[in-house]
């Protein structure tokens, strides 16, 4: 038997980002334990989050397992591949 194992996900946020409450909504839904990195509570976060992703213009900025996804329009269209993958 499979062991049940646990989903995590990082999603880089900031305050009063709508995307980001829903992304983090999803991701609760689906199973997902998150932590969430609000860069308007720390200038440290948010230089991280620069350091981290050069490039990123926006958030909410999701890693699951390790792994950036992106924003919430790219967790949508993963976790719609993962459900596809276990139900085929």
């Amino acid at each position: 038997m499979q062991k049940n194992l646990q989903r995590k996900a990082i999603v880089w946020s900031k305050n009063n980002c709508v995307a980001c409450a829903s992304v983090k909504m999803l991701l609760g839904q689906r199973g997902y334990t998150v932590q969430e990195n609000n860069i308007d509570t720390s200038p440290m976060l948010k230089q991280e989050l620069i350091a981290l992703l050069p490039t990123a213009r926006s958030v909410p900025q999701v890693f699951i397992d390790d792994i950036h996804i992106g924003g919430l329009d790219n967790v949508r269209a993963y976790l719609d591949r993962i459900k596809e993958t276990t139900l085929g």
